[in-house]
């Protein structure tokens, strides 16, 4: 039921919002990396990422039942959620999600890290980018 979905996802916003994984006011594309910061956070298990309803449907379950020991943790505010993603590859794809797929897909699958003064320097290094600290040639 749509309307019940709209609900569910309404109230999942709110959920995440008054505990700091989501901004005030809203913002566009950044529901992926609220749910993985949020399973993270409060040790839910794995998180079904692709597709992101699958994921949605498993955050309606998660904050419909009770919270874990000692409560549900607000977003500590310092994780980082890196998405690579690679050029879709040459064969032709079946459709548009198919081809996002793709990209996630061969690009290593997203990660949580977190934010310090060595972030890019982190990042580029786990991308292949850079050796011993320096930019591969």
């Amino acid at each position: 039921d749509t309307e019940q979905s709209k609900r569910q996802l309404d109230e999942l916003n709110k959920f995440l919002r008054s505990r700091g994984f989501l901004p005030e006011p809203p913002e566009r594309g950044v529901m992926l990396a609220a749910l993985a910061k949020f399973f993270h956070v409060n040790r839910l298990g794995k998180l079904t990422l692709w597709p992101l309803g699958k994921g949605l449907a498993q955050a309606f379950r998660a904050t419909a039942g009770p919270p874990p020991e000692g409560g549900w943790k607000p977003d500590p505010g310092d994780l980082i959620l890196v998405q690579p993603r690679c050029p879709p590859r040459a064969q032709r794809q079946s459709s548009a999600a198919t081809a996002n797929f793709t990209k996630f897909a061969y690009g290593g699958g997203p990660y949580l890290t977190r934010c310090s003064d060595d972030l890019v320097q982190r990042v580029l290094q786990q991308l292949g980018f850079l050796q011993d600290g320096h930019l591969k040639e």
